[in-house]
């Protein structure tokens, strides 16, 4: 990446996991059995980004939030795996390892179960 742009690109989306696998034997059986979920949460202020882009000049991302406002669509999404608003089915009664990233250049994140 250009230094100085990590806010631009990560803001922007180029952002994402590196799974670091567990050495063999480290983690008790019942918890490497257990099926996995991840989980990528990403926020992005388009308004932000948007002048991130005026002021580095470029025109990538330049009209983000112009043009998600005019088609109504929020200028400061919340996406998990890269899905607006998404829905998962987990069984009841089975633990989940669940790993987790949150990428963000100015929000925090709250989760309620």
């Amino acid at each position: 990446h250009h230094h100085h742009a990590t806010a631009f690109q990560a803001g922007g989306g180029a952002a994402g996991f590196f799974i670091v696998d567990d050495p063999p034997g480290y983690l008790p059986k019942v918890y490497m059995d257990m099926p996995e979920v991840l989980w990528f949460i990403s926020t992005h202020n388009l308004d932000a980004l948007q002048r991130m882009a005026d002021q580095a000049k470029t025109t990538t991302l330049r009209d983000a939030a112009t043009i998600a406002a005019q088609k109504g669509l929020s200028t400061n999404p919340t996406l998990v795996n890269g899905v607006m608003m998404p829905t998962m089915d987990m069984p009841s009664n089975t633990w989940h390892r669940v790993r987790i990233v949150f990428a963000s250049i100015e929000q925090s994140l709250r989760l309620v179960v």
